[in-house]
């Protein structure tokens, strides 16, 4: 049975709906690589509604590859979905795979009762 990363979260998104999580490691990369901190760039787009197009790419690809999908198969997802769409559709997404990195899932917190997991 598959373990549901407490980031993991399904939603519509282009021709279908797609699963996405941000790890981690996966998170602690993505800082590496651009040298800012994710939950700084989550404060500032919801707090400010701005939001780099290239921030939004690269976010939604890694939360696609994080929910399964292959390096390859993101690409074309991110490709089709972000770069040939207008950006405030993607906006959206982004925004719900940082929340659900730094925040958790409903379904999550729905499996903890009193701090303790349910099973």
């Amino acid at each position: 049975m598959h373990q549901k990363h407490y980031s993991e979260v399904s939603m519509p998104f282009g021709d279908g709906v797609h699963t996405f999580a941000l790890s981690f490691g996966l998170v602690s990369d993505w800082e590496r690589a651009h040298n800012a901190s994710l939950f700084g760039l989550l404060h500032t787009v919801v707090a400010t509604k701005v939001a780099r197009a290239e921030d939004v790419r690269s976010i939604i690809h890694l939360g696609l590859v994080g929910g399964g999908k292959s390096p390859v198969e993101a690409a074309e997802i991110v490709r089709r979905w972000v770069e040939n769409r207008p950006l405030a559709e993607s906006i959206p997404v982004a925004v719900a795979v940082l929340e659900a990195a730094f925040l958790g899932t409903d379904e999550f917190h729905a499996q903890k009762v009193g701090g303790l997991e349910q099973v």
